[in-house]
């Protein structure tokens, strides 16, 4: 089809190759044409899984490759802020994992950047598109539920990323508990992080009252034991 939309990929880690699989595989009007990592070998990797005609170590070449219509970023978190306002300059619509940046104002100077180019941008909040997050979010707003007064959400991962990646995703917070945070201000927050065991990467429980005295405590963890947990 030549009215594809053209992808660019950058990242080609464990999120980079979902979402290479989706693009290639389960969005119809989508074209991945190139994988970007700066491990050459891990976008080599992912491209030929997926069939994608280009690979490159250089993700530079992607932002600046005018036959790219958008570009989706998986790359570390620390990397996010620039690639956005690097593919956004050069005029392709962009979406990036969360979250955009480690600090306020590199993501103020993000989406300065995508404003001023007036391109689409979506960052991955994916739990506000999954069923289950949806029906509740019904159910409470319906009033079926009744008056809730405390939410409890847990999430592990179903393994430790690389210890590359956790050196600059910013920890446990910026890096997944941003998921379950939403657009309403909390009124007020407390953090614990429980004693470190061994084998456990990140730990931590944050406790969250929204301006409606709704009480939400986000229960996460990576660690060697989170398949038998979950």
């Amino acid at each position: 089809m030549a009215d594809r939309v053209r992808v660019g990929l950058i990242g080609a880690g464990r999120i980079g190759r979902g979402h290479a699989r989706a693009l290639a595989g389960q969005v119809p009007d989508a074209r991945l044409v190139v994988v970007a990592d700066v491990v050459g070998a891990a976008a080599e990797s992912v491209a030929a899984e997926v069939g994608a005609p280009r690979w490159s170590a250089d993700p530079a070449m992607v932002t600046a490759d005018p036959e790219i219509d958008a570009v989706v970023i998986c790359a570390s978190t620390n990397s996010h802020a620039g690639l956005i306002a690097a593919a956004a300059e050069a005029g392709k619509a962009v979406f990036c994992e969360k979250p955009i940046a480690l600090d306020l104002e590199s993501t103020d100077a993000a989406i300065a950047a995508v404003e001023r180019a007036g391109v689409p941008f979506q960052i991955g909040f994916q739990r506000r598109f999954d069923p289950a997050y949806v029906k509740a979010k019904a159910l409470i707003e319906s009033g079926a539920l009744g008056r809730v007064e405390h939410i409890r959400e847990t999430m592990r991962d179903p393994a430790p990323p690389p210890r590359a990646y956790l050196e600059v995703c910013g920890g446990l917070y910026r890096d997944m508990v941003v998921l379950q945070t939403s657009n309403e201000p909390a009124v007020a927050v407390t953090h614990r992080i429980p004693r470190p065991r061994r084998g456990h990467w990140s730990r931590g429980v944050r406790i969250l009252r929204d301006p409606g005295d709704v009480r939400m405590s986000v229960h996460d963890r990576r660690d060697d034991e989170t398949c038998a947990e979950t």
